[in-house]
């Protein structure tokens, strides 16, 4: 009918979380380390972190962690960041990449 009036309060609550990452140095030598980091931003901490691809087994669940390689190419990385209210973001592999090269000085005899 005519004459109410409905009140009401709209309250936006969250906070869109993304991450970047990356691979240092993004140019390795053989066995050299290579030191992967994640960084969220917004989301609210704590957060939880799932590495997969080129990492070490089992996957490192850290914000960062060090690894070093024997082989040579572009090494891949991605990691899955939980933030406390289970929203996720994701840095994908085109992203995240070093390149493993063979070291020039070395000699094999």
């Amino acid at each position: 009918p005519l004459g109410r009036t409905t009140i009401f309060n709209l309250i936006i609550s969250g906070n869109p979380m993304t991450v970047a990452c990356n691979g240092n140095p993004p140019i390795a030598l053989l066995g050299e380390n290579v030191t992967w980091s994640a960084v969220p931003s917004g989301g609210r901490g704590p957060y939880t972190y799932l590495w997969s691809l080129d990492v070490p087994s089992p996957a490192p669940t850290t914000s960062s962690f060090v690894t070093s390689y024997s082989t040579i190419g572009i090494k891949f990385a991605q990691v899955n960041v939980t933030d406390a209210d289970g929203q996720l973001s994701s840095c994908t592999p085109s992203v995240a990449t070093v390149r493993v090269n063979f070291d020039p000085s070395f000699e094999e005899f």
